[in-house]
């Protein structure tokens, strides 16, 4: 195409302002050339608002999967909350089980340690006891034996001082009748005539006779009563009296 210096106006809207007579003063407007300016003119706020709505729409489905995005999440963190939170408790639940089960296994040995220290005591206790027992026994054997050793020292010493009772007033026995000038007596009466109290006692622990009788036909504790002046052989009757027969016990 050339170019005469002019720019032609291809489109129908410029098309609606050019007169057929350039020549007139009046402009005639073509009414299908201005609906399609307008059309033309609408088409690019079409554009606009279709791309508006197309971007409010993005933003909205951006904004729809941030909140889901945000959801899921806290979701996740709940869960993930919940999990720590179940662990911390069974570890809490663990601990205090094990804490349980060593207060439990603490008391149960102290509980055992205070049996052993019992039983410990007990047994001190009975070996103190046996200990004290076997002292107070041995003081009583030593006590026992001093006894029967004083007894049998007595004994002899009794016995040594009968014999030489009897051998310095001529008897041969605790009873035996001695004659001397028609007139016959034991060693109880001789004892009686003597005022020897301790010898009386020995003969009679000796076994001599107090039913025998002299020549006066007394036994020594007749002699006795009959010589007891002012209460003289109050002792020595005590020790000749015979002693009283046994009750019998009653059926």
């Amino acid at each position: 195409m050339g170019n005469d210096g002019s720019t032609a106006c291809a489109s129908p809207a410029c098309n609606a302002f050019n007169s057929s007579d350039p020549a007139a003063d009046t402009v005639k407007i073509d009414g299908s050339a201005l609906a399609m300016l307008e059309k033309e003119n609408a088409a690019p706020n079409i554009l606009r608002c279709k791309a508006a709505e197309d971007q409010k729409e993005n933003r909205d489905t951006e904004a729809m999967r941030r909140a889901e995005e945000e959801r899921l999440a806290q979701q996740e963190w709940q869960r993930y909350d919940l999990e720590q939170r179940r662990v911390q408790e069974q570890q809490r639940q663990r601990a205090e089980a094990e804490r349980a089960e060593k207060a439990k296994e603490v008391e149960q040995e102290e509980l055992m340690e205070r049996r052993r220290q019992q039983v410990a005591a007990t047994q001190r206790e009975e070996a103190a006891g046996q200990e004290q027992d076997a002292r107070e026994e041995e003081v009583r054997r030593q006590e026992a034996e001093r006894i029967a050793q004083e007894q049998l020292a007595k004994q002899a010493s009794d016995q040594k001082a009968v014999e030489e009772f009897l051998a310095a007033n001529h008897f041969t026995d605790v009873n035996f009748k001695r004659r001397k000038m028609l007139k016959s007596c034991y060693p109880l009466h001789e004892a009686v005539s003597q005022k020897n109290i301790v010898m009386a006692e020995l003969l009679v622990a000796a076994k001599a006779d107090l039913q025998l009788k002299s020549s006066a036909g007394e036994t020594p504790l007749q002699l006795a009563q009959r010589t007891n002046s002012l209460y003289s052989h109050a002792p020595l009757l005590k020790v000749l009296r015979p002693a009283p027969a046994p009750a019998k016990s009653k059926k």
